[in-house]
């Protein structure tokens, strides 16, 4: 059964209000900067707790480290974000993206691992599926996502991705769409991708752009 991915977004909403407001601090920080070599490497960590009928309490901490790999610091800022969480229902998130610039910005690299042991929701397969038909199911999974790209030209980029996700729905509501096991993927799937990507990018800042 395909599962929607931009849920993991919602999923991890406290820890991405965390990560914004180490952005913020960062991006003060580029302000008072007069150039990049005056950039500095950032570290800030963030606990916080939350309640959904569906997990009880959860507790957990998000961080965030920006840096500038090597010797020069003429290069973009590269960036790793991290977040965990455990509810008393014995849920559990953890989560790692990354972005780095590498050689002067020729080099990109970034991605994710992560593992996730929570609750998601699910409305039926097809463009005539109901809002109130939603129906919850509980999933777990480990997630590895990695990019590699190589400056082309300018701003031009190419390279090459590989993602792996191995999804374990365990639980599904009673009597609910998902108990039939006719969903595709309702007994375990593991999905895979390789391929090449290419990326044209004039962004005047990665992280907090004002054009491009």
């Amino acid at each position: 059964m395909p599962l929607d991915m931009s849920l993991i977004s919602n999923i991890f909403l406290i820890l991405v209000f965390f990560f914004l407001v180490g952005n913020t601090s960062l991006n003060a920080q580029d302000v008072e900067a007069d150039s990049l070599e005056e950039k500095k490497t950032f570290i800030a960590a963030y606990p916080f707790v939350f309640y959904l009928p569906e997990t009880s309490w959860g507790f957990g901490g998000a961080g965030i480290f920006t840096f500038f790999p090597g010797k020069e610091k003429s290069s973009n800022a590269s960036l790793v974000q991290t977040g965990g969480a455990y509810t008393l229902k014995k849920q559990i998130l953890l989560y790692t993206s990354y972005q780095l610039f590498l050689r002067q910005n020729k080099t990109e690299i970034f991605g994710e691992v992560g593992y996730y042991n929570y609750v998601f929701p699910y409305f039926g397969v097809g463009n005539n599926t109901l809002f109130e038909e939603e129906e919850s199911y509980f999933a777990k999974f480990p997630r590895i996502h990695f990019h590699y790209l190589e400056r082309i030209v300018d701003n031009f980029r190419a390279g090459v991705l590989l993602r792996f996700d191995k999804f374990n729905i365990y639980e599904t509501l009673a009597g609910g769409l998902l108990e039939s096991g006719d969903e595709l993927g309702i007994e375990g799937v593991t999905i895979t991708n390789a391929g090449a990507m290419v990326r044209y990018d004039t962004r005047d800042n990665i992280f907090q752009p004002s054009k491009g």
